[in-house]
């Protein structure tokens, strides 16, 4: 497996805006988990970009116990597993979503927190796909949504552990 570059950086998001995504947290525990502990996969989509050119997004929660080079390590995982089921995609991107808070319920609805993405694509990115860029160089890249203190915040390196990003409601109970 290609070394991923971990870039901490701030968001980047297609179209704009904060990525969050709204989930149904009973679909959670019906998915099957692979490679390993640490993640749950609860969405893939596959979008045709021209014909014969596809490209697939993987959305997963992963755990930040370990801290982030344990989480890249994890969905840089699910790259290589999704790379090898999948040989027809010429592009590929795993979501990672900070776990939902505890208690939250199996049939609550909430707002996920984006932890950072990893692609694998052929230059210049996944968002740039297309007929003229596949036959460019692929690289593997994994970017985190947040900076390193707010990681080892959300991960109980400093007293802030266990809190929500600043600006980030706690989820609502019906």
């Amino acid at each position: 497996m290609a070394a991923a570059l971990a870039v901490l950086a701030g968001c980047r998001v297609e179209g704009g805006g904060q990525a969050r995504a709204a989930v149904d947290t009973a679909a959670l525990e019906d998915r099957p988990t692979r490679p390993g502990i640490g993640h749950s996969v609860f969405d893939r989509r596959r979008e045709v970009v021209a014909p014969g050119l596809e490209r697939v997004t993987v959305k997963a929660i992963v755990r930040l116990d370990a801290g982030a080079d344990s989480a890249r390590k994890v969905m840089e995982a699910l790259l290589a597993s999704e790379r090898g089921t999948d040989t027809t995609a010429a592009a590929i991107r795993i979501l990672g979503y900070l776990p939902p808070p505890q208690g939250h319920g199996a049939s609550t609805r909430l707002m996920l927190i984006p932890l950072a993405f990893t692609d694998w694509a052929p230059e210049p990115g996944f968002d740039s796909l297309s007929v003229a860029t596949r036959r460019h160089g692929y690289r593997t890249t994994t970017t985190f949504v947040h900076d390193a203190a707010m990681l080892r915040g959300l991960t109980g390196g400093d007293s802030g552990a266990g809190r929500l990003p600043p600006g980030r409601p706690a989820p609502r109970r019906p």
